[in-house]
């Protein structure tokens, strides 16, 4: 038969221990639990048939090789169109199964993939590369999977109830999760999301709105003892309004003995296999303390011996770049990144990512109708204090015409043509864009070109005296400048997306 009806095989061979081989199947139109529970329990079945429908109905999967604990290899699953609990449970406890299929759909159903690979024994989790989430959709997906290593990249924005319910319970070999985008959770969205993952040290989530019932409760009970948080940086920890703070020493929140790192929320990419994020501010010594700017516009307008902001290029014969002297020679050496004195992975771009950021990558962003935005000259805050610097785009974001009070040249030279009043500027950040301030320069002690020039170190040295870095001004950007040692620059860290 080609063309099903409702339950016509569901149960028929049920606890059919000795079954080796299946049937063919090759219908193409199904009905609603068509083939559901039809091998249940056959522990000797080895080989799924071929499944070639792409048009699925409610449940026409659900439980059909379930308890087959000698199944090797998975059937193709082409569909793109899922329907309600179509593969629920399809593959529960078919504890041979080492590897998934390919899992195209980016149309999702309620409880479409619910239980679909529990217990199994996969090392790998097949791609899901849905933007658009249904409830349920992969509650409990992969639960006790005691073999899995790899998470999928979960790319949705918007959550739905329950979408992400349970669904790496209890994998301990799982060690970092996958970078969680959503900046508003649902009910139960998270819960129990990774409960018992006893290896995972490594989280990014960028939600901003965590108030939703039971969004996060246990999500990480049970997950090694040390590990690193990475979150978005317009959300607090602590207490304060419920929801909008991020709980410490949680296993509803963030746990004990976790690091955490604030960012903005915007990926970049720096090559074509690596994104970044970069830090909420440019980074200061202060008061004996290494720190972020408490905003991305900030910086000293004046150098001040234990206020420092503008270094010069670190390397192992100074504190990192803490010098006035003007002699090249005192900076001689190998670098050493700025990111040791923060930690937790922060870094220093190269000269070639900074050039891959502004001139090479195919951002994908739209912004005021010019594709692959990556940057404009700007001022912020134009309601207040205004702020000239540099705006960076990240990949994957859409910035419409009125979101700015008026726009400059996008990727070229404007004279600070973009114009942002605070809660428009408030606005981009929370899309995750950059702004880097014009902070200028230092010479020894003093401080030159203040609002008018941004001058930022790369870790790319050039000779023994020189080092590389990234300016910008009124009507100019240079990626690749090579400059003395002994100049006081800006410094921006990143930290690399998961």
């Amino acid at each position: 038969a080609t063309t099903l009806t409702e339950s016509c095989y569901a149960n028929m061979f049920l606890w059919c221990e000795n079954l080796s081989t299946a049937p063919a199947l090759p219908a193409t139109t199904l009905a609603k639990s068509c083939y559901d529970e039809m091998f249940y329990d056959c522990t000797s079945l080895t080989t799924a048939p071929a499944l070639p429908a792409t048009t699925l109905t409610e449940r026409c999967y659900a439980m059909m090789f379930d308890g087959c604990t000698n199944l090797s290899s998975a059937p193709e699953l082409p569909a793109t169109t899922l329907a309600s609990s179509c593969y629920s449970q399809m593959f529960n406890h078919c504890t041979s199964l080492t590897t998934a299929p390919a899992l195209p759909a980016t149309t999702l159903a309620p409880n479409c993939y619910n239980n679909m690979f529990r217990e199994t024994g996969l090392t790998t989790a097949p791609a899901l590369p849905a933007t658009t989430l249904a409830e349920d959709c992969y509650s409990q997906m992969f639960r006790g999977c005691a073999s899995l290593t790899t998470a999928p990249a979960l790319p949705a924005t918007t959550l739905a109830d329950y979408c992400y319910y349970m669904m790496f319970y209890e994998c301990p070999l799982l060690t970092s999760a996958p970078t969680l985008p959503a900046t508003t959770l649902q009910q139960y969205c998270y819960y129990q999301m990774f409960y018992g993952c006893s290896s995972l040290n490594s989280v990014t989530c960028l939600a901003t709105d965590i108030s939703a019932s039971n969004s996060i409760k246990e999500w990480l009970s049970g997950v090694a003892s040390m590990g690193t948080f990475t979150k978005n940086a317009s959300t607090p920890t602590g207490s304060g309004t419920s929801g909008q703070y991020w709980p410490t020493n949680s296993a509803s929140g963030i746990p004990s003995g976790w690091t955490t790192i604030s960012v903005v929320p915007g990926a970049f990419s720096v090559s074509s296999t690596k994104q970044v994020y970069f830090s909420n501010g440019n980074l200061r010594y202060t008061s004996g303390a290494w720190s972020f700017f408490d905003n991305q516009w900030d910086y000293y307008t004046t150098y001040s011996a234990d206020s420092w902001d503008k270094f010069g290029w670190s390397t192992s014969a100074t504190t990192y770049g803490m010098n006035t002297s003007t002699s090249n020679s005192t900076f001689s050496g190998d670098f050493k990144d700025w990111g040791n004195a923060i930690g937790s992975g922060w870094r220093t771009l190269s000269h070639t990512e900074w050039d891959y950021i502004f001139k090479t990558r195919a951002s994908g962003s739209t912004v005021n109708g010019t594709s692959n935005a990556s940057y404009t000259h700007a001022t912020i805050n134009t309601d207040g204090t205004g702020v000239n610097g540099m705006i960076l785009f990240p990949d994957g974001i859409t910035v419409a015409n009125g979101e700015a009070t008026s726009w400059g040249t996008i990727n070229g030279n404007s004279s600070w043509g973009t114009k942002c009043t605070s809660a428009q500027w408030t606005a981009l950040a929370a899309k995750g864009c950059v702004f880097l301030p014009a902070a200028g320069d230092r010479d020894g002690s003093s401080s030159y070109n203040v609002g008018s020039y941004g001058q930022y170190w790369s870790d790319t040295p050039d000779g023994s005296d020189y080092a590389m870095r990234m300016n910008f001004y009124l009507v100019g950007l240079n990626t690749g400048n090579i400059y003395s040692r002994y100049n006081g620059y800006s410094v921006r860290l990143v930290h690399n997306v998961n």
